[in-house]
């Protein structure tokens, strides 16, 4: 029977803590209790947390040494003694005191924390000498599931970890930035991590954006893939280069923004070729020809830009600003923290989105509370007394956009549902990553559950969304380039 496992451990900072050692207390809460002693010897108390000698025996002589844990020998009859192990009263106290964070990932640790167990004592696990490259390359080290323990207690969504620096990694898993740096890389080697984009770094060390780790919980490692009931596959057979509103909606707002920061200025040289005598031009009639097809192409890019987007009205005041972040590479940062703020609206609040289809003017509180803790630097970025800076019109974008994308899936999802089965879609769990299909480039949108036993699984789907071409048409082009 598992008892109570203390998730506070996950939390504490200690640099003099090895990995280890801290997974071995976790270990030790979960199966024995942090106010229970452990009498045996020393094999059977590896055997019991679920580590091999090799790493346990370090990690525990350390505990003895720094205070956390006390003991004793215990003789018992006839034969050698034994030792009776317990956690200090120090440490218990200090522990209960540290703050409380509640995760949303308790059952994904304990089945981590398992799994360590079972593959240490099982009888089929080769010894290191007789595996292949490959088998040790992928072999679980007590660091990495610590990592991987961590990463889940910190995710602020099912699955998606935002905020926590190297710097703060190193602390809570008691790493150097080297052996952090390994780890993360054998976590996404072994698809427990399916994406990581870094954080932004500016001037004087001030974090712009912070970073986003997304984990897939139907890994072998945590729920397994019996706890996924639907694939959507988001399969683009349209022409290269176009773009629907999973992958394109930040380039859809940066040609708006280009659009409309430039109005003047494209107005301006499309006259230009009203106007000019040139050998480019033979006469006025096919001047005046050029200048409307110039007209047609940018209403026909902005409509197209448009309909990734909502309401254009959010877009106007910050589109200066969203330039600046763009032309600072913060592209790709800004479109993941997008992303986990639609899971995260899809995860945890779908009955909201359901009720609430506005969105903007009554945003959900705990997703804008994310944002402004994880993007309100962004606002450094905008010009001064601009309108994104005073209000916080950016952050409010942020979540449109991320609205808009939680709603549109949301709108596949119940079709789906309508079609095939009864499946209460409010209580799942959503995974968004791009992926292969067909050989085909695409998004696959996984739902999985996490606490029911009982499963309607439904067919792969494939969706075809409706894309459009952002690329500069060839009227605005041969503008740009004269």
């Amino acid at each position: 029977m598992l008892l109570y496992m203390d998730t506070r451990l996950l939390y504490y900072a200690d640099p003099d803590l090895s990995p280890e050692a801290r997974l071995l207390l976790l270990q030790w809460s979960r199966v024995i209790g942090l106010d229970k002693a452990l009498t045996c010897s020393l094999l059977e108390l590896y055997h019991r947390i679920g580590m091999s000698a090799q790493h346990a025996k370090p990690a525990l002589g350390l505990l003895k040494s720094h205070g956390y844990l006390t003991y004793e020998t215990v003789h018992r009859g006839r034969g050698r003694p034994v030792s009776s192990h317990r956690v200090s009263h120090w440490f218990c106290n200090r522990l209960e005191k540290g703050r409380l964070l509640n995760t949303a990932h308790r059952i994904e640790i304990k089945a981590l924390c398992c799994h360590a167990s079972v593959v240490r004592s099982s009888s089929k696990q080769k010894a290191k000498n007789l595996m292949n490259g490959k088998e040790r390359a992928n072999m679980l080290v007590p660091a990495t599931y610590w990592l991987l323990a961590v990463l889940l207690a910190h995710a602020e969504a099912p699955g998606i970890v935002r905020g926590m620096s190297y710097g703060r990694l190193q602390v809570v898993t008691g790493m150097t930035r080297e052996r952090l740096k390994s780890q993360l890389f054998k976590l996404k080697k072994l698809g427990v991590i399916v994406r990581h984009e870094p954080g932004i770094l500016r001037s004087q060390g001030k974090v712009r954006m912070r970073s986003v780790y997304v984990l897939d919980l139907a890994h072998p490692l945590l729920l397994g893939k019996d706890s996924t009931v639907l694939t959507v596959v988001f399969n683009s057979a349209s022409k290269l280069g176009k773009v629907n509103f999973i992958s394109g909606f930040y380039e859809a707002a940066i040609v708006v923004s280009e659009l409309k920061v430039n109005y003047t200025k494209i107005l301006e040289k499309i006259k230009e070729t009203w106007d000019r005598d040139d050998d480019y031009f033979i006469n006025s009639g096919k001047r005046s020809y050029f200048g409307i097809k110039c007209e047609k192409a940018y209403d026909r890019l902005l409509k197209d830009a448009q309909f990734l987007l909502p309401p254009l009205k959010l877009l106007d005041p910050i589109a200066a600003d969203l330039l600046k972040i763009h032309s600072l590479g913060m592209g790709p940062i800004l479109k993941e923290h997008v992303y986990s703020y639609a899971i995260m609206l899809l995860s945890n609040h779908w009955e909201d989105l359901e009720r609430k289809r506005d969105g903007v003017s009554n945003p959900i509180s705990a997703v804008m509370t994310a944002i402004q803790m994880n993007c309100s630097l962004l606002l450094n970025v905008a010009e001064r007394g601009s309108e994104s800076r005073s209000n916080g019109a950016l952050l409010i974008f942020i979540y449109a956009l991320a609205h808009h994308l939680a709603i549109q899936l949301q709108h596949i999802l119940k079709r789906i549902e309508h079609r095939q089965s009864v499946c209460d879609f409010a209580t799942a769990a959503f995974l968004l990553k791009p992926s292969k299909y067909l050989e085909s480039e695409c998004w696959q949108l996984k739902v999985y559950f996490r606490l029911s036993d009982v499963l309607n699984y439904l067919d792969t789907t494939e969706f075809k969304p409706i894309s459009v071409n952002l690329s500069l048409p060839k009227e605005l082009d041969l503008l740009a380039r004269e």
